[in-house]
């Protein structure tokens, strides 16, 4: 099977900047592939200098650009005929509808990554779908509002996954700490990804009012890589508010992919302690939790929905109760406590990434759509 990209030209800035030329790069691809660019608007990108003024086009320049992508897509798509045509964006779906040739709109597969908590968005996102023949959701949550809100169709779920290669790695935690710079003595909970999601601060507060207690009866030291550094601040009032020591915790900014695994290695209690939250519950399959899975380390977890489909506490991980500090400091006490439950649900953990591995949900959602075309 062929497979080409296509992806919009459009202007990038900040740390997406040093890709510009290489979209392989930008895409973490493996394989090579032919990505091909489709010309589009990107009045967003365009004016970002000046947005602060335009705030209230903001809606109209997002549906320009849409409309003007969709049209040039089409064109693309309409030239080269594809079998499949696999979208992530729903808003597209439904302008490419006017534009493609009636053969391939049986062709579309849209993976969803969210789905809104607004009544009215979400019933328009329902009414989009009901004409796809292939839905692909990442948590088993998201297939349940679609089927609530009527959408009578197969749906697949597939969570996110991880790309084994590049994170199972052959170096020892002691090597990977000697690297890195961390000591080699310190019992380390660690953390790698953002600090904050779509405005919402990913639980570390909660970490940090747990930490008290364990910082008096282990000897830990508390890691955390992702930035934004600008949260800090918040994190180190937290603490002289609770009188826990800074020198306890290490902040890292934003650092290179090639570079997580590493610190996942490095680790010897990984930490997901997302609160409730309607991204986190529902519309999240955070792929640190399959990337951490890869290291043979044990992981902390909340009770979430999204997060339950996959880890099962006290088999392959331990789940405290979202935004409940002192059952986290419970939980963590557990594993700081035991070096065989650490070891166990690392054990467990590492079997994880079988299943959910880049390769293997490929092949899953391949077969999906096979099936959905010929129903």
């Amino acid at each position: 099977m062929k497979a080409i990209i296509l992806a919009p030209n459009k202007i990038l800035d900040g740390q997406h900047l040093k890709f510009k030329d290489d979209l392989k790069s930008f895409y973490n691809l493996d394989h090579e592939i032919k990505i091909k660019r489709i010309h589009s608007l990107d009045l967003v990108g365009r004016f970002r200098d000046i947005s602060h003024h335009l705030n209230r086009f903001q809606f109209i320049f997002n549906l320009i650009d849409t409309f003007y992508y969709a049209f040039q897509l089409s064109r693309t798509l309409n030239r080269i005929r594809p079998g499949i045509i696999y979208l992530r964006d729903i808003n597209l779906v439904a302008w490419m509808k006017l534009f493609l040739r009636s053969d391939l709109k049986k062709n579309i597969a849209v993976e969803l990554h969210y789905i809104s908590n607004e009544t009215l968005r979400r019933k328009r996102q329902v009414r989009i779908l009901s004409k796809v023949n292939s839905i692909i959701t990442i948590t088993g949550q998201m297939k349940k509002q679609l089927q609530d809100e009527g959408l009578d169709k197969k749906i697949l779920v597939e969570h996110d996954a991880v790309n084994i290669g590049k994170h199972k790695i052959g170096l020892t935690k002691e090597e990977c700490r000697n690297k890195l710079g961390l000591d080699p003595k310190k019992l380390i909970i660690g953390y790698t990804g953002k600090f904050v999601t779509n405005g919402a601060e990913k639980g570390l507060y909660d970490v940090i009012r747990a930490s008290k207690n364990l910082l008096v009866n282990f000897n830990i030291q508390f890691v955390f890589v992702g930035g934004p550094l600008s949260i800090v601040d918040s994190y180190l009032k937290l603490m002289d508010e609770l009188e826990i020591d800074r020198n306890a915790f290490t902040f890292i900014d934003s650092q290179p992919v090639e570079m997580v695994p590493l610190y996942n290695k490095a680790f010897d209690i990984l930490l997901m302690p997302l609160p409730h939250h309607p991204h986190f519950s529902s519309n999240m399959s955070p792929m640190k939790l399959f990337e951490y899975s890869v290291s043979g380390n044990p992981i902390l977890g909340t009770m979430l929905p999204g997060i339950m489909e996959v880890l099962e506490d006290g088999k392959n991980s331990l789940l405290a109760v979202p935004g409940d500090w002192q059952n986290i400091e419970e939980k963590l006490f557990q594993l700081c406590e035991s070096k065989e439950q650490r070891n166990s649900l690392g054990e467990e953990a590492l079997k994880i990434s079988e299943h959910y591995n880049w390769d293997a949900r490929s092949r899953r959602i391949l077969d999906y759509i096979q099936d959905s075309k010929t129903i």
